[in-house]
């Protein structure tokens, strides 16, 4: 069985702190993330908390993708700045590299959307990738992102700007291309 037909998603607890630590601390993981690298425990326990926090708040959801049955932490993807008002909001990934070009971003993804989908009243996803990161833009498109162009400034690390890609996918669309599935 591959690796991708392992991966299941789980909303974020408290025993996921060292799963969160080891992607987020992870150098390669997190060049193409739009942050730094953690370095310590506290900072992860402060991201699990404002994780939390979030879907207290009906923000939004951050899910742990591990591998079935033996529930290694593989990555995370997150439904972040949720606007119930436009139904919108935004997601991001993140996967360990020994755990990319396996299909499990993929996996991720598929599952990730036919959870919102079905658990909050959204209409419109948006993603923003990093101009080199070629694997996350043909990922998205696969799920029927389109780009939407350049968004110029957009990240900043220390003194310097990034500019990234702004995808977006319209879940009305995305489920009328899988009503013959």
């Amino acid at each position: 069985m591959a690796l991708r037909d392992k991966i299941i998603l789980e909303e974020i607890s408290d025993n996921d702190i060292n799963g969160l630590f080891t992607c987020y601390s992870n150098h390669e993981a997190m060049k193409s993330f739009g942050r730094k690298p953690i370095k310590t425990i506290e900072e992860a326990t402060d991201i699990l908390r404002e994780s939390i926090k979030m879907k207290e708040e009906k923000t939004g959801v951050k899910y742990v993708a591990k591998i079935k049955d033996a529930l290694d932490t593989v990555g995370f993807i997150t439904l972040k700045r949720y606007n119930s008002t436009h139904s919108r909001a935004e997601i991001d990934y993140l996967v360990l590299p020994e755990c990319q070009r396996k299909g499990v971003a993929s996996k991720m993804v598929k599952l990730f959307l036919k959870d919102v989908a079905n658990n909050w009243e959204l209409e419109r996803l948006t993603a923003y990738v990093d101009m080199d990161n070629y694997a996350s833009a043909r990922l998205l498109e696969k799920y029927n992102f389109v780009n939407e162009g350049i968004l110029r400034s957009w990240v900043r690390e220390g003194d310097e700007f990034h500019d990234v890609y702004s995808y977006r996918v319209l879940l009305s669309e995305w489920f009328a291309d899988r009503s013959s599935e």
